[in-house]
């Protein structure tokens, strides 16, 4: 995990370099195969469930805040 060797992965936290990063795939019969991707755009981990639920359709209603969904992603 993390661009490091693994044997120095061992925990999370602030101090933790690549800690605070995640990463997600997204697999179906209408989703195009394009492998890795880069982005210039930062998401966020509190952007995923709201933009998910709008994928499949599904009323999202948390009980804690949460992000707006990725436009790029629904609008595609």
């Amino acid at each position: 995990r993390g661009d490091s060797e693994q044997y120095k992965w061992t925990s999370h936290g602030a101090d933790i370099k690549g800690a605070d990063e995640i990463w997600f795939a997204v697999m179906g019969p209408t989703v195009s195969a394009k492998g890795e991707m880069k982005n210039s755009v930062q998401y966020y981990q509190k952007q995923f469930a709201q933009t998910m639920a709008r994928i499949l359709g599904v009323q999202y209603q948390p009980a804690h805040p949460v992000a707006d969904p990725i436009a790029e992603v629904l609008n595609k």
